[in-house]
């Protein structure tokens, strides 16, 4: 079984997927644009209970679309996000991709909420 393990930029949080993920999408809600400070932010989705982290972080109580709760939880010395927990899908981790030690492995396989990208980009 593979496993993948990161970290916030500091170290201060660590993690480790213990499973595949479900997918890895590239997503263009308005929420992960501010969030990221970019056009977009690269997800990995995979199930919650594979997902273990270790070191203290805090999270930021947000509202989906769906009307629904999400933690978006971040390292709080570094500020680096690293996963986010949707109410609506609650037995999936939403990792932010950058934050892999390895990130060679990453293959985006879709884009969500393109109605909100950036006009300059072209999407695939």
């Amino acid at each position: 079984m593979t496993q993948h393990a990161g970290s916030c930029l500091c170290g201060r949080v660590h993690y480790i997927l213990r499973e595949e993920p479900i997918s890895v999408a590239v997503c263009h809600c308005t929420h992960r644009q501010k969030q990221t400070a970019s056009a977009f932010s690269i997800m990995v989705m995979a199930p919650r209970k594979a997902v273990e982290i270790t070191g203290n972080f805090q999270a930021y109580k947000d509202t989906g679309d769906s009307g629904q709760t999400v933690l978006r939880q971040f390292c709080p010395n570094c500020g680096s996000p690293i996963l986010s927990e949707a109410a609506m899908m609650s037995e999936v981790a939403f990792i932010k991709a950058g934050t892999f030690h390895d990130t060679g492995w990453l293959r985006p396989t879709f884009n969500m909420f393109c109605d909100s990208a950036q006009r300059w980009l072209v999407l695939p």
